[in-house]
């Protein structure tokens, strides 16, 4: 499982003089469902971008598979690593079909394959955006953006090479969403985590975390805080520590996870 892992080594980021990110060191493992929590300001998008090798770090490393970028060739990365920032936006008007086909994009050169055409139908699909396959992608909704998006990562990584690690990397992909389309979301990550693929969401929503999180990371102010389960992590005092609010803890036979109330 250390040959797929994704692990940050002392992240630091600084930008005109103020530190983002504070020597932060956290890993991310295949089958489980990882995600970060914390306030506003706390460097929870700054890292999930360094992870995704959007930004570089000042200080620190980041490793895919026992590897840093400097023994990785990013096209290769490409082809079994995606990651859904919060950026919908698209210049000219595409149809849903042709956004969710971008994501094939790194696996052919020309023209794509009837296997690229058949895995952009299976993910359209599976994030429920298949109906929407002929529409403008200009006109939908903000969640179907978000939908139409995350079916386009899920194209990305739908398959690799037999013994190749698969890595999914999310910045608050359940923005825009209804509570329904909310809980279909994380309940495909956790299915597709357990595909053996490193999963990792940034998620404003604690009670979800509870639920859905197998691992999570809580970030103050540029800190990991705490890291583990959900039971170890989302706690009253955690709670309090992120966001300066009292909360407390409900736990019975009639919910299916614990729920944190202020």
């Amino acid at each position: 499982m250390g040959d797929f892992m994704l692990e940050l080594d002392h992240i630091r980021y600084t930008v005109d003089g103020t530190e983002i990110l504070k020597g932060i060191s956290t890993h991310f493992e295949p089958g489980r469902l990882s995600l970060i929590i914390g306030p506003n300001g706390s460097g929870k998008s700054t890292l999930m971008k360094i992870a995704g090798l959007e930004f570089s770090p000042t200080s620190g490393t980041v490793s895919y598979g026992g590897r840093t970028m400097g023994g990785r060739d990013r096209e290769e990365l490409a082809r079994t690593r995606a990651a859904l920032s919060q950026n919908l936006s698209l210049p000219f008007p595409l149809t849903v079909a042709e956004v969710v086909m971008m994501g094939r994009y790194p696996h052919f050169s020309f023209k794509p394959s009837s296997r690229d055409h058949d895995i952009c139908v299976l993910a359209m699909e599976r994030a429920g955006v298949a109906g929407l396959r002929d529409r403008n992608y200009l006109t939908l909704s903000g969640g179907e953006k978000q939908m139409t998006q995350f079916a386009r990562v899920l194209a990305q990584i739908w398959e690799a090479p037999p013994g190749e690690p698969r890595y999914l990397l999310l910045d608050e992909p359940t923005t825009f969403l209804d509570v329904n389309h909310q809980h279909h979301l994380l309940q495909a990550l956790r299915a597709i985590a357990a595909g053996n693929v490193v999963v990792a969401a940034v998620i404003h929503d604690i009670n979800l975390a509870s639920q859905y999180g197998d691992f999570i990371v809580a970030l103050h102010r540029g800190v990991r805080v705490a890291e583990g389960t959900p039971d170890e992590v989302i706690t009253p005092q955690i709670f309090q520590a992120l966001y300066g609010m009292r909360g407390r803890m409900i736990k019975n036979d009639d919910l299916e996870f614990p729920l944190i109330v202020f």
